[in-house]
C-alpha cells in the first residue's frame, strides 16, 4: 500500500499569475510540495481571463468555467452555476482522486458547496478554511467535509472544531535573502501591498502618512503596490492623495517583484478597516520571511500575531497609525530590537511541518476510506 495519494485541488479563484496573491499563493505552494513529496496533485480552476501556457505551471490544471464579471444576484447565480461545472469537471477526472481539498473562505452557501461535491465525487473531502467571505449566513448548512482546518486561530470562532495550520511561505521567497538591502538610508520607507478595496484601509494609510511626514524632519516616502483588485475605489485613493497633498512621497506602482519590494521597505503596514473578506494576511508570513516589521491594525486577531516584532493600532485610526509610524521612525533602539524578532517569530511558521500536517491530514482520509473499503 503506497503512502502517496491522488489530490485534487478547487480554487475558487483563477489559478494564474500573479503567484504572490492570497489563495493562488497558497495553492501554488501546496501543490508544488506535495508533488514534490510524490503525491499526484490536479488544481481545478475557472477559467482566467488569460489561460496558461502549458509551461507556466508545473502543476496539473484542469479549467472548469470562467466566472463572468457580474454583481449582485446575477453573480451569485453565475457562482452556483461555476460550483455545477466544476463539481461535474471533478467527477470526470482520470485517474480519480483519492481526496478533495477545497480552499475557501467562509461565505453563506459554503455548505451547498460541499454537497455538491460530494455528491458528484463522493470522496474524502477536507476543507481547509482560509478568510472570511461574505455574506456568512447559514454556512454550515448542510456542510458535508470529512475534515476540516483554519488558516489561523481567528477563524476557529467559525469551526470551533478545526485544526489549525498557519499559512505558508511562499514559493518565491523560499530561498530569497536580503543580499544587499535596497533601502534608503536618507528615507523612511513605508509599504502597502494589495488591494485597494474600502476595507483595505488606504485612505487611513494616507492619512497617517501625511500626519507623520508633518511631524517630522526625517524624509517618509509611502510605497503602495496596487494588486489592480478595488480598481472602483482607485480613483477615490487618488483624489485622496491630492487632497492631503502628499503626491510628491508616494510611489504609486502596480505588480511586482515581491523580494525586491520588501528590500526597499523599513515596514510593512497593513491598515485593515473591516473583518470582510480578511484572512489570515499571507503579507504577514511573508514580512517575517524578509525581516521587516510590521504595523497592523488591531482585527482579527493580527495584533496578537505581531507581539514582539510590530506594533499595532486601532482599526480607521490614522492619529494613532500615525504615532506608530512616528514611534518606528524615532526610536532606533525599538525598531532594531522588532526587526531582530523577526529571526526568532518566523520559526513558529514552519512551512513544512504545516505541510506534512496537511499531508498527514489528507493520506489520513485516504486511508480511512481505504479500510472501509477492506471491511465490505
Amino acid at each position: 500500500m503506497s503512502n502517496s495519494f491522488r489530490l485534487a485541488i478547487i480554487s475558487s479563484t483563477p489559478y494564474a499569475p500573479p503567484w504572490n496573491e492570497g489563495v493562488i499563493n497558497l495553492i501554488r505552494r501546496i501543490a508544488h510540495d506535495l508533488k514534490q513529496r510524490g503525491n499526484q496533485v490536479t488544481i481545478i480552476t475557472p477559467l482566467p481571463k488569460n489561460p496558461l501556457s502549458p509551461d507556466a505551471t508545473s502543476e496539473n490544471v484542469v479549467y472548469a468555467s470562467r466566472i463572468p464579471d457580474l454583481s449582485g444576484p446575477l453573480r451569485r447565480m453565475a457562482l452556483i452555476r461555476a460550483w455545477f461545472t466544476t463539481s461535474w469537471v471533478l467527477r470526470q477526472l482520470d485517474p480519480e482522486p483519492q481526496v478533495v481539498l477545497l480552499i475557501t473562505s467562509v461565505f453563506s452557501t459554503l455548505g451547498f458547496r460541499t454537497q455538491l461535491i460530494k455528491l458528484f465525487c463522493a470522496k474524502p473531502l477536507l476543507l481547509y478554511v482560509t478568510g472570511l467571505g461574505k455574506p456568512r449566513v447559514g454556512y454550515k448548512l448542510g456542510l458535508q467535509a470529512d475534515r476540516i482546518l483554519v488558516g489561523t486561530e481567528f477563524l476557529q470562532r467559525w469551526f470551533p472544531e478545526a485544526g489549525v495550520i498557519n499559512p505558508f511561505i511562499p514559493i518565491h521567497l523560499t530561498n530569497s535573502k536580503i543580499a544587499k538591502s535596497a533601502r534608503l538610508a536618507d528615507c523612511f520607507t513605508l509599504l502597502f501591498l494589495g488591494s485597494f478595496e474600502r476595507q483595505r484601509g488606504v485612505e487611513t494609510l494616507l492619512r497617517a502618512t501625511a500626519l507623520a511626514k508633518g511631524r517630522t524632519t526625517k524624509r517618509i516616502r509611502l510605497i503602495i503596490a496596487w494588486n489592480g483588485a478595488g480598481a472602483d475605489n482607485r480613483q477615490n485613493i487618488l483624489d485622496v492623495i491630492e487632497l492631503l497633498q502628499i503626491g510628491s512621497i508616494i510611489d504609486l506602482r502596480g505588480q511586482v517583484d515581491t523580494c525586491q519590494i520588501y528590500a526597499e521597505a523599513d515596514v510593512v503596514v497593513i491598515p485593515r478597516i473591516s473583518e470582510e473578506r480578511m484572512a489570515f494576511p499571507v503579507r504577514l508570513v511573508e514580512s517575517l520571511n524578509m525581516n521587516v516589521p510590521v504595523i497592523v491594525s488591531r482585527i482579527c486577531g493580527m495584533e496578537t500575531l505581531v507581539e514582539g516584532w510590530g506594533l499595532s493600532v486601532e482599526p480607521g485610526n490614522a492619529e494613532m497609525l500615525a504615532q506608530a509610524i512616528l514611534t518606528m521612525l524615532e526610536d532606533t533602539l525599538l525598531y532594531k530590537q522588532l526587526q531582530e524578532n523577526c529571526y526568532k517569530v518566523k520559526q513558529k511558521y514552519d512551512t513544512q511541518a504545516g505541510l506534512t500536517q496537511l499531508e498527514n491530514e489528507l493520506r489520513g482520509l485516504t486511508k480511512m476510506i481505504e479500510k472501509q473499503c477492506e471491511g465490505l
